[in-house]
């Protein structure tokens, strides 16, 4: 290293180490529905419903998850609880979360639809009216999260198990 500017300074480890932590924690709840989704006793019909199983209830957890996937923890919440219309949210982050829980694309359409249902025609929904457009965001998601690391798809699950 050439220049101090270089050098990693504390707050650079600390952060580093928090950003370990969120990643960590989603990880946990990620091992978690993998295993609820391939169960066979468990049908999944709503995002929120996989996330209220999977989801710590500890604040703190939530906090991380919700760091790891660039939401906020009340818009976390808020699709847990089915009181937000997913498609208002960021589609990146969802995006994240469903490749994070082994859904496929498909999959992740199905679910988010069934928790956008009752969003349809409220005010509250901003892509209400318009599915298509509002999907279209969530298939950019999806292309670039492929397109950023390839390898993600092709290396081994980690034991997150400890």
């Amino acid at each position: 290293m050439e220049h101090s500017n270089d050098i990693p300074t504390d707050a650079d480890w600390s952060l580093f180490h928090e950003a370990e932590q969120d990643v960590s924690a989603l990880r946990v709840a990620a091992a978690k529905a993998k295993q609820i989704l391939g169960a066979k006793d468990w049908a999944v019909k709503r995002f929120s419903d996989l996330l209220d199983e999977v989801l710590p209830s500890e604040r703190a957890l939530q906090d991380q998850i919700a760091r790891a996937v660039c939401l906020t923890t009340p818009e976390l919440d808020a699709l847990r609880r089915h009181r937000v219309d997913p498609l208002v949210l960021p589609a990146y982050s969802l995006v994240i979360l469903a490749e994070e829980f082994g859904i496929q694309r498909d999959t992740l359409r199905d679910l988010l639809m069934a928790d956008h249902k009752p969003f349809e025609n409220a005010r509250s929904s901003a892509r209400g009216t318009a599915i298509a457009a509002g999907w279209q965001e969530f298939e950019q998601a999806w292309n670039r999260i492929r397109e950023e690391n390839p390898a993600r798809y092709t290396a081994p699950d980690e034991d997150v198990s400890r």
